[in-house]
Formats: C-alpha cells, structure tokens, sequence
C-alpha cells in the first residue's frame, strides 16, 4: 500500500516546532554562557536536517559563540569511522560539542559520534533532538528533546522525506493515521 492510500493529520504545527526549537535554543544557550564557543554538529540527510538544523543555530543566544558543521560516518573494511566536513575536524580538539539531529530512533549514530568526538579531543559532547521515538529503546538519552513521540507512527513533512512528496511540507509534520476504510 502507498503512502497515498493512507489518511494523514497534522502531528504538530508550525508554531509547535517553532516553540520547541526555541526552547532548545534556550536551554542549550543557558547551559554555555561562559563555557567558550560550542561547536553544533550534524550527521543527516541534508533534505531532513537543513530546516531543524538551521532554526537551531538561530534559537542559540547570537552572544555565544558559534560554529556550525557537518560530518559523515563511512563504512570500509568492516569498520566505521567519522569523517569531517569543511574542515569542522581542526574545531573538535576542546570544543563543546553539540550533535544535532532532527530524528533519534534507536541512538546508535549518537552513540558512536558522541564516542568518536570524545576519542577526538571534544571537551564535552550533548546530543539534541527534535523528535525522540520513545517508544523504541535508545542507547543514548538525548540531552535535548523538543518532542518525544510515544506511540509508533509515521512521520512526515519538515523536510522528513517520505518517498510520496509529504516531506516538502516544510512549515509542520504529520503522521499516518492508517489506511482509509
């Protein structure tokens, strides 16, 4: 069955994701003051994070120094290993790291960048997350959470591609309420 047969209803709107992502702005803006600059990093399909991750870095209090950037996990040989984009890997050495993600499922990529930027020279290393699957058991517990999702849906919208069209809505989610009848 498509993604087409199926009815969806609004899950939270523009001004819910807004709000949340102030209040992460705000928390994470309190928990720095006087700590030096953070260094905010993503790991993500761009489509998924851009709209979050963007919103995050202009909740943070503009007083605080700031560095955005992004870095991949490649796979050889049977091993994982972090690679940093646009030069983000000079930033890590004693930097206040916080990875960011518009999604936390199961928290195995958290886990293993949290290791990997400790492993790296990271002063401190926080995990931000827009929406916490709660339902599903994490290995790590995402320090910031604008939403946690209880219940096992679907969601779409905010750039969350869903392979229909539904993650071009960029102004609030939705979810799959089931197939029609």
């Amino acid at each position: 069955m498509s993604h087409w047969d199926e009815t969806w209803a609004v899950a939270r709107s523009a001004e819910d994701i807004d709000e949340a992502i102030q209040m992460l702005g705000r928390e994470i803006s309190l928990d720095y003051v006087g700590k030096g600059s953070i260094l905010l990093l993503t790991t993500a399909r761009l489509s998924s994070v851009l709209y979050f991750f963007g919103a995050l870095g202009r909740a943070i209090n503009p007083d605080l120094p700031i560095q955005m950037g992004l870095v991949d996990i490649v796979e050889a040989d049977g091993e994982r290993r972090v690679v940093y984009l646009d030069g983000v890997g000079g930033l890590v050495s004693g930097a206040h790291v916080i990875l960011a993600r518009p999604l936390m499922t199961t928290g195995e990529t958290m886990a293993f960048l949290k290791q990997q930027l400790l492993a790296d020279g990271a002063k401190s290393v926080k995990t931000c997350v827009l929406l916490d699957k709660a339902w599903r058991k994490s290995i790590v517990d995402a320090d910031y959470i604008g939403f946690r999702v209880t219940s096992s849906v679907f969601l779409a919208g905010y750039g969350f591609d869903d392979g229909a069209g539904y993650g071009r809505l960029l102004d609030h989610l939705v979810k799959s309420e089931g197939p029609k009848k």
